[in-house]
């Protein structure tokens, strides 16, 4: 049986935990404002660069052979390049990853005749759990580790690591190991809506289905968009893969909030149940010494 004592050391821990839940969940409010802001800069940088991206490619006549980042890889095996978070405590963002991941495993799987998969992963929590499974065979891929550094950290605030990361994509590419190259992470549509996507980096298949002829202006290219397209495919693969690392961390960071929202809540409800069984097992006590006593005053 619940003692009164026990119930007030679960109060006063329930209370610490409210605290430091509340407190994750302000932090977690400050980063995503910042988050948020740097991702609609990227986006509308990515959004320009893919209508001049879009006007090179249209006005590029009998480029041969093409560049790799357009059309892919017949030889090589799929890449899936997974990005997650390095810390928990936001939900179930990260397993929700896993669970696409593996999805698109099995879907392409099912596709091309159990053909092999290369997995990479961002994130310590995604890339531990995506490494032990590939390795038990749970999973019909291979793990595949960078040979850059990709720190999350690190990674997220420095340009120059992703594009050490999309530079060895590339090699990966032009050695012939990677056919395509697909990216699995969360999309910001809200605070309380982070669903997880497949977005396809490689073949390049969405730059022109994405722009409006009638509403892009003109472009004049100098050199011509033969020389240039190359350069400009690579740099738009950079970009678009810097763009899904700012909607990772954007989504990292409204999971997180979130799921410390929830777990406030969770914990006021907790104590305020506690509290009215600590205060009726404390009435119950002062109802049984008061009738000791009565009973004591009527014997005697």
């Amino acid at each position: 049986m619940t003692t009164l004592k026990d119930l007030r050391v679960r109060i006063k821990s329930v209370k610490s935990t409210q605290k430091i839940t509340s407190a994750m969940k302000m932090v977690a409010t400050a980063k995503l404002r910042k988050a948020q802001d740097r991702l609609e800069n990227s986006r509308a940088y990515a959004n320009g660069f893919k209508r001049s991206l879009h006007h090179a490619l249209k006005n590029a006549q009998d480029v041969d052979p093409l560049p790799l980042l357009l059309t892919g890889n017949r030889e090589g095996v799929p890449l899936i390049l997974a990005i997650a978070t390095d810390r928990g405590l936001c939900g179930g963002y990260n397993t929700t990853v896993i669970r696409e991941v593996k999805a698109l495993v099995n879907r392409i799987a099912h596709s091309s005749n159990d053909s092999p998969v290369l997995i990479a992963a961002i994130g310590r929590k995604v890339s531990t759990t995506l490494q032990r499974e590939c390795e038990a065979r749970k999973i019909n891929a291979t793990f595949l580790e960078f040979q850059t550094s990709t720190v999350f950290a690190q990674v997220m605030a420095d340009f120059k690591q992703i594009a050490s990361i999309a530079e060895e994509v590339l090699g990966l590419l032009e050695a012939g190991i990677v056919s395509s190259v697909h990216v699995v992470t969360g999309h910001l549509k809200s605070i309380i809506s982070q669903p997880i996507e497949v977005r396809q980096l490689v073949p390049l298949i969405d730059t022109a289905a994405t722009v409006d002829d009638e509403d892009s202006p003109y472009t004049i290219f100098e050199p011509k968009p033969e020389i240039l397209m190359k350069l400009m495919l690579m740099h738009n693969f950079m970009v678009q893969l810097s763009m899904l690392f700012l909607e990772n961390t954007a989504c990292e960071h409204a999971a997180r909030m979130s799921a410390m929202d929830n777990a406030t809540r969770n914990a006021r409800d907790m104590i305020s149940d506690l509290q009215l069984r600590y205060n009726q097992g404390r009435q119950a006590q002062i109802t049984n010494e008061l009738n000791e006593i009565i009973a004591g005053s009527i014997a005697v």
